[in-house]
């Protein structure tokens, strides 16, 4: 940003002293915005010069010693894009003027005819242009390059454009949908405000952001983070409003992937104890609204402890654990019901959460079926190894209305059945069976 203290400087390229001295006087006069002058006599001096110090504006004589015509203005623009020009010519040639200014330049000037006030203007205004020329090309280079679909609407909410990359998310072109009104795309969103809404809420609150599922030309979906704001013109006014949609299927599979991996066992693929907890509560919650409507079905929780568990770490291996934890896993999974949970708490312990049962005798029908599954033999590798498990059954709410108290509940009961000689199940408040 310019120091507004700061006077402007001007390059003044050119050769004739009497020019250069005259242009000096008038642009150094007290009746305006004075400008700070260096002078350079020849093409080449004035890009050394640029080199070593840089200035806000160039005005540049198309007839120099090294340099003749248009080819001047496009060697300093090749040197400097960032500068701008405005070209001083002793000829009033129109022809010659709208093709410099093609060619990159702001404004020209012919020698004689401008007093100093009028240098001035043209090189101010002639920076101020090229400052939003260069925003202008900034903005377009934005636009078209990056990654987020962008779209353009005026201020009846009529498309007036969208990006490449909007094409590329959705498989719309713009000729399919410059002139469609805000309502018109409503159908293509399939979870989340509908884009007329989203936009009517811009128009009254300034902008908006959030999460919605929009389908794509082919039908697909996907996962998309829209933000929309009002474009102002510069005395504030909405003059329309620009939508930005991002796909983020790919943060939402990452998002997911740390949440399976925060919440499931490692080694068997089962709910981990931090997910089985939430669950248990998610579930005793419902029961207990359940209750309240007259609902009287039941929550069962068994807790299964391997018997000799330890024996096959100790004779083959940690390795030959693992793989019996994991077909353990399975064969627990084909015991229930698709309805129902298994999850591992740790070491060799696991819990199954049956939802909806009418009474205990379901629970126990479940645990008997569990210990007969554990009891046939496990095949690890070449080894055929023979276990089998102890079941705890809890009920709710008769046993436990909260988690800690149901599973202390059917962890007490499994102590029984191990007590009771391993291989078998027990229920809270009765005798293994």
């Amino acid at each position: 940003m310019r120091d507004p203290s700061r006077r402007r400087s001007v390059l003044l390229v050119e050769d004739n002293p009497g020019d250069a001295r005259l242009i000096e006087i008038l642009l150094a006069s007290s009746g305006g915005e004075p400008f700070e002058v260096v002078h350079a006599p020849t093409l080449g001096e004035a890009l050394g010069r640029l080199d070593a110090a840089p200035v806000d504006v160039v005005l540049l004589d198309l007839s120099l010693p090294d340099s003749l015509g248009l080819d001047t203005v496009d060697r300093m623009r090749r040197a400097h894009p960032e500068l701008p020009i405005v070209v001083l010519s002793g000829t009033g040639d129109d022809d010659l003027a709208l093709e410099a200014v093609k060619r990159g330049a702001q404004d020209y000037l012919v020698k004689g005819s401008a007093e100093g006030d009028l240098i001035r203007r043209a090189l101010r205004y002639a920076i101020e242009r090229h400052t939003l020329a260069r925003r202008l090309m900034q903005a377009e280079a934005a636009f078209r390059y990056t990654d987020s679909g962008l779209m353009v609407f005026d201020h009846d909410f009529q498309v007036a454009r969208v990006n490449p990359a909007f094409t590329r998310l959705t498989g719309f072109e713009g000729n399919e949908v410059v002139g469609l009104s805000a309502g018109d795309l409503d159908g293509w969103h399939v979870e989340g405000p509908s884009l007329t809404r989203i936009l009517g809420w811009v128009a009254e609150r300034g902008g908006w952001d959030g999460e919605v599922v929009a389908r794509r030309k082919d039908q697909a979906t996907f996962p998309a983070l829209v933000r929309v704001n009002p474009m102002r013109d510069p005395m504030g006014a909405v003059a329309g409003y620009v939508a930005v949609l991002t796909d983020i299927t790919d943060h939402k599979r990452h998002e997911a992937e740390l949440v399976r991996r925060a919440t499931t066992d490692a080694l068997t693929g089962l709910p981990n104890r931090p997910r089985f907890e939430a669950l248990l509560a998610e579930i005793l919650e419902a029961l207990t609204h359940g209750e309240r409507r007259g609902d009287v079905g039941r929550v069962g929780l068994l807790f299964v402890d391997l018997d000799h568990f330890k024996d096959v770490n100790d004779t083959l291996g940690h390795d030959a654990g693992d793989e019996l934890l994991r077909q353990v896993a399975d064969r627990l999974r084909r015991a229930v019901r698709t309805s129902d949970t298994v999850a591992r708490l740790g070491g060799d312990e696991f819990t199954i959460l049956l939802t909806r049962i009418a009474d205990l005798a379901d629970a126990e029908t479940v645990a008997g079926k569990v210990v007969r599954s554990l009891s046939r033999a496990f095949t690890i590798g070449e080894d055929e190894v023979s276990i089998s498990g102890s079941v705890g059954i809890a009920l709710a709410p008769e046993h436990g209305s909260n988690g800690e108290a149901l599973l202390r509940a059917a962890d007490h009961a499994m102590y029984r059945a191990k007590r009771a000689g391993k291989n078998t199940f027990a229920s809270a408040g009765r005798d293994a069976a």
